[in-house]
């Protein structure tokens, strides 16, 4: 968590990297919190530019760039985040809240 990070800094040692399972998790509740929020394009349009800060450390996140930038569609992102972050989600996030 976001804690355990500031914890760690506070005692001088490196931050943990985040694991994939929870910048998933993440990324998926930006998405939910963008598309309860947003105008529909908006949000779609805004994920496509915040993703990339999420993953940007990670290998193969070039690619994921240059398939956002593509992106027209929710079902598009949802399948370029499936494919780079293939985890299991967890049961309490839902990139489908508020949707409408």
């Amino acid at each position: 968590t976001i804690f355990a990070a500031h914890r760690a800094l506070v005692q001088g040692l490196p931050a943990p990297e985040p694991t994939p399972q929870r910048l998933r998790a993440v990324i998926l509740r930006h998405v939910a919190l963008a598309r309860r929020y947003c105008s529909r394009e908006s949000a779609l349009w805004k994920m496509r530019g915040v993703v990339p800060r999420y993953v940007r450390h990670l290998p193969g996140a070039k690619a994921l760039r240059h398939g956002l930038c593509q992106c027209r569609d929710w079902p598009e992102l949802m399948s370029l985040l499936d494919a780079f972050l293939p985890d299991a989600l967890p049961q309490d996030v839902s990139p489908h809240a508020g949707a409408g």
